[in-house]
């Protein structure tokens, strides 16, 4: 059991990069809500692989310290 936990977390963040890969390519191919016509579908991935890299590049500033805080004040009943 710990061999199979220590294999998946080695392996987690190219779990996780295969997984939005393929949610991504199921947005591509079916969209959850209508593209509006207005809207060039080059345009619309520009703008969101533009965002993607802002949360990508910012997250680690929020989450980084957020972990480290609540890491260094964990509640008395939860180790």
């Amino acid at each position: 059991m710990q061999d199979a936990v220590a294999t998946l977390l080695a392996f987690k963040g190219g779990l996780i990069i295969a997984w939005m890969a393929c949610l991504f390519l199921a947005e591509r191919a079916i969209p959850a809500a209508p593209v509006p016509a207005a809207v060039h579908p080059r345009r619309r991935l520009i703008s969101n692989a533009v965002l993607w890299g802002l949360t990508a590049a910012l997250s680690p500033l929020v989450v980084l310290p957020v972990t480290a805080w609540a890491a260094g004040h964990a509640l008395p009943w939860r180790p």
